[in-house]
């Protein structure tokens, strides 16, 4: 890792490998038409020696994009290196000094918010000053978790610390990269590594590939199927969506971010593999999940009775596409809501459903009592 040291005269850097990386700040940024100037390099450097610190990281002058094994190294540490920062400067560029005066409303409108990039390094580090184009403090990310989640669509527990992004599904964590756009179509792929906690080599010029791959190697480690949980009806999914089980693009997932972790016990774990040939996905799984999309009960009735295994993502599949008579087969079956259904049914105004969904929270009381 090669850091800027922020109290010499001169622009000096130093290299630094396995655990004798020192305490440090880094800066994230968007770039405009020109790349972050010396001017802001020098900005940066002063307020990190300000607050203590002896080194700095800013990925403009201390990654070496010439080297292609650097480059990849970089991106796949990015995520770790945001992380292991005492001191995160976020510098939002296009928000003017403004003490106080509408402060969420300029802040949404700030480009950081739209670029992929900037995702990881608003949820890796555990302390993020927001500063203006002034290089004022405009507040932490503690401090203003509200408006960032309102902004972002991460929770403000998240945003807070008192949960981590792994706690999400994964459909949720795509649906917070879904609004965000990168200058190169590999690095809306690249850019997420890290959130979902996977490696993978960098080849720029694959394009949406680069997407498919993030993909699979979330499947090689994860059980968390939500993956699926995409909607080609999303806008800005792409017309190449929906040939097959994987999306092409974050945008697929705009609608997703109300979709659980699944649990490591339920019996869908074992329904998706994936080998050197893609990714496979059992039958009966597959086939019970477009049946309960469409509605189709009688489908769904003899899907379950040969075998298929229901879940709490199912019931709410079916909750969302108000198919009633689908949720109480469901119900019937075994599938017992849990209070986040309930309450996405009231949202829907779906009275008859709620019904449904409150009898069956209050037979498995009676159930465990």
């Amino acid at each position: 890792m090669r850091l800027l040291k922020t109290k010499t005269k001169e622009l000096e850097f130093e290299e630094f490998a396995g655990r004798n990386v020192p305490l440090y700040s880094i800066l994230s940024h968007t770039w405009g038409s020109d790349e972050i100037s010396l001017q802001d390099i020098m900005g940066t450097r002063t307020l990190a020696a300000a607050h203590g610190f002896d080194y700095v990281w800013i990925d403009t002058c201390c990654i070496d994009k010439t080297s292609s094994a650097e480059l990849s190294e970089a991106i796949n540490s990015m995520y770790r290196w945001y992380q292991e920062a005492d001191i995160c400067y976020a510098y939002l560029a296009d928000v003017a000094a403004s003490p106080g005066a509408g402060l969420p409303a300029r802040l949404s409108r700030s480009r950081w918010f739209t670029r992929g990039w900037t995702l990881q390094e608003l949820l890796a580090p555990s302390a993020v000053i927001f500063l203006d184009a002034a290089w004022h403090e405009i507040g932490t990310k503690s401090d203003l978790h509200e408006a960032l989640s309102e902004i972002t669509g991460i929770p403000s527990a998240v945003l807070q610390g008192t949960s981590t992004p792994s706690s999400a599904s994964v459909a949720q964590r795509m649906s917070w990269a879904s609004k965000r756009e990168t200058t190169r179509p590999e690095d809306l792929a690249y850019c997420l590594l890290g959130l979902f906690d996977v490696n993978m080599p960098m080849l720029y010029g694959e394009g949406d590939r680069a997407f498919a791959r993030l993909q699979e190697e979330i499947i090689k480690t994860s059980d968390d199927h939500s993956i699926f949980a995409w909607d080609v009806t999303s806008s800005g999914a792409g017309a190449g969506d929906g040939d097959g089980p994987l999306a092409t693009r974050p945008a697929a997932f705009a609608n997703s971010g109300q979709f659980l972790p699944l649990d490591s016990s339920d019996p869908l774990v074992d329904a998706i593999t994936v080998d050197s040939k893609g990714v496979h996905l059992r039958p009966d799984a597959v086939a019970l999940e477009m049946a309960v999309h469409n509605g189709h009960e009688a489908v769904v009735s003899l899907l379950l009775d040969k075998g298929a295994k229901a879940n709490l993502n199912v019931l709410l599949m079916a909750v969302m596409q108000g198919h009633e008579q689908v949720v109480e087969l469901l119900l019937g079956k075994g599938v017992r809501p849990n209070l986040f259904i309930v309450r996405k049914a009231k949202e829907l105004g779906n009275e008859s459903v709620v019904r449904l969904l409150e009898e069956g929270i209050r037979s498995r009381a009676v159930a465990i009592t």
